[in-house]
């Protein structure tokens, strides 16, 4: 999958995957919290974002085992269950995803409005942005 991810414009760091192109904007880890966020640019193509364990390379964010994400198309997902329909993205959105370490939840936001309910990882989860 790194091989079809690459920076579009290095000045404004577009990122393109699968015909897809998004602006990273925020990134932020602490040692209790990680927190990303991202602005879509064009709706052609598909994108999943959120939280994946250190070595997961294969699958989609959110269908696999100890991952939470949300999908363009519409899905808030954990461990490869649908939790919710949410609104599809669209181009201007901005989605963000956060995990508290100490409290083991995960949240998504379309537009600062959060999506559906709180998850909850494990509290001794190693998860990364994705």
């Amino acid at each position: 999958m790194a091989d079809d991810l690459f920076v579009k414009r290095a000045e404004t760091f577009i990122v393109e995957h699968e015909g897809f192109y998004y602006e990273p904007k925020t990134f932020v880890r602490h040692k209790e919290e990680s927190y990303f966020e991202t602005s879509l640019l064009r709706n052609n193509g598909s994108i999943c974002v959120g939280f994946v364990p250190r070595n997961e390379n294969s699958g989609v964010v959110g269908w696999t085992t100890s991952s939470y994400g949300v999908e363009g198309s519409g899905e808030l997902l954990r461990e490869g269950e649908l939790v919710l329909k949410i609104p599809p993205f669209s181009a201007g959105d901005t989605i963000a995803c956060s995990w508290d370490k100490k409290s083991g939840l995960v949240n998504f936001f379309l537009n600062r409005e959060r999506l559906g309910e709180q998850l909850v990882a494990p509290v001794d989860a190693r998860m990364f942005p994705a």
